[in-house]
């Protein structure tokens, strides 16, 4: 099912079960959520122009009439309240429970780490012909290069339509209105400068009316590209042509444009030097002498093209003569996380003996040449980025590589891009008073709230399964799928 099927279901239910439940929105109720909605993220204000200037787009763009709108926004608020209803016993937990979340969410785990970096390994590595040879043969799946295509094409650049695109925003009346209307409804924090900080409301609409103008530009270009395609009609193909490109590059010179050829790509990276959808790789490689033309213009983010098939190139594998310097690296980096996977074994063997005897890691860590490192400290149900980590060990990594540990334990050796670590749990502390009493009202508000979703979630799984909501065209789409 697709998503905008599956939420056309969900909402469908959802305004079902308000009337089950005989749940009234007033017109109060209405008027709050409008203002709530429409409000200004900046200043916090509420201006009915937005809202008139919304209805005014929904109506001409949509077809909407300002009582649907009254409407979804009736049924909006119905379903918070039957949320509330449904979500209320996952609000009923102890102030016993609320602290005994907070205290395992809280804990704080002091951690070492021993870190092996792949680049010491690497220098242990003796690479010789006989051994990348070898490699070589075992791995040539990894250098056969797969089978590639070359397109040429006509590009239709919309920097080429920008003055035909200005021209026809001059004469937009409600312009200002299109691009507050766009603002309005992505929200202020959509648009970012290089730091990820929001824009300013003057510069993000700046950015949309830019927007605009690369839109009307490539509609622009993508008619101009119309007018060339339309000589695809007349055009014979000729299946044993060489070149089978030759209709469209001769439609190009006969019209004084510029034909191009791509390099060589594959099914699994497309064209570089066209800017197209994913998409439309699948859609090249069905491309054939027989029919090699792709009869309309292909939209791509700042360009329209016209394409045809050039030729086809078979897979084939690379002599090693070709690839040795990658051959080379590649079996002294498999090598290496071999000699580190070794190492680190070896040292986890080490280290849990010695604890268990009253040793300590940083000895064992000493013995077997490798060094041991502080790690800032974690907090177990913490999802926050952490600083000053060693480049080599990732958050997310060494936070699952803890997370069941005791205090005393070595987890499991971790690989990474670079190497690899070995993480130890020296302490576990409860949160102090102070952090107590700052942040646990605050966190029971949360604990709570999250609890009234799974409530609610849990309730609504139930209900749909025993409501079994139909909806038109289901049939026909069980049976296609069958």
């Amino acid at each position: 099912m697709r998503p905008i099927e599956r939420e056309t279901r969900n909402r469908l239910f959802l305004i079902r079960k308000l009337e089950d439940y005989d749940i009234q929105v007033d017109d109060k109720a209405v008027a709050d959520w409008i203002a709530t909605t429409f409000k200004d993220r900046q200043t916090g204000q509420f201006h009915y122009p937005v809202v008139e200037r919304f209805l005014q787009i929904i109506r001409e763009q949509q077809g909407f009439r300002e009582q649907d709108f009254e409407r979804y926004v009736r049924h909006q608020v119905g379903i918070q309240h039957l949320a509330a209803i449904a979500g209320a016993p996952g609000k009923l937990v102890t102030p016993q429970e609320v602290k005994r979340a907070f205290l395992q969410d809280h804990e704080k785990i002091d951690t070492k780490a021993v870190l092996l970096s792949l680049t010491n390994f690497m220098e242990k590595v003796n690479t010789t012909p006989e051994a990348i040879a070898n490699y070589y043969t075992n791995s040539m799946a990894r250098y056969r290069l797969p089978e590639r295509m070359q397109l040429s094409y006509i590009a239709f650049p919309a920097s080429n339509y920008f003055a035909q695109a200005d021209q026809r925003l001059s004469t937009e009346t409600n312009l200002n209105q299109q691009i507050d209307a766009v603002y309005l409804e992505r929200g202020a924090e959509f648009y970012t400068d290089p730091s990820g900080r929001p824009l300013a409301p003057e510069a993000a609409k700046q950015r949309i009316r830019e927007e605009i103008r690369m839109n009307v530009a490539r509609n622009e270009a993508l008619k101009a590209a119309y007018e060339v395609a339309g000589a695809f009609e007349e055009m014979e193909i000729n299946p044993n042509n060489p070149n089978p490109a030759e209709p469209l590059e001769n439609i190009a010179a006969a019209k004084g444009l510029n034909a191009q050829v791509t390099q060589p790509f594959s099914q699994f990276a497309g064209p570089q030097e066209i800017n197209v959808p994913e998409q439309f790789t699948r859609l090249a490689f069905q491309l054939t002498p027989q029919a090699p033309v792709v009869q309309e213009p292909v939209m791509g983010e700042d360009a329209v093209y016209l394409v045809a098939f050039k030729r086809k190139i078979p897979s084939e594998l690379q002599p090693l003569e070709a690839v040795r310097e990658t051959v080379t690296e590649d079996f002294k980096r498999g090598e290496a996380f071999r000699l580190a996977r070794e190492a680190a074994n070896a040292f986890i063997t080490a280290a849990t003996n010695a604890l268990a005897s009253g040793g300590n890691i940083e000895a064992v860590a000493q013995q077997q040449g490798l060094t041991v490192t502080n790690l800032p400290p974690i907090l177990r149900e913490s999802t926050e980025e952490m600083a000053n980590l060693p480049p080599m060990v990732d958050a997310g990594a060494l936070r699952s590589a803890v997370m069941e540990l005791k205090q005393g334990e070595v987890s499991t050796y971790t690989p990474t891009r670079d190497g690899g670590f070995i993480a130890y749990v020296e302490s576990i502390s409860p949160p102090s008073a102070e952090e107590m009493t700052a942040e646990l009202p605050e966190f029971a508000e949360a604990y709570r709230r999250r609890n009234s979703v799974e409530a609610f979630n849990d309730w609504f799984s139930k209900e749909m399964q025993v409501a079994r909501l139909t909806l038109a065209g289901d049939e026909e789409n069980q049976a296609a799928a069958q």
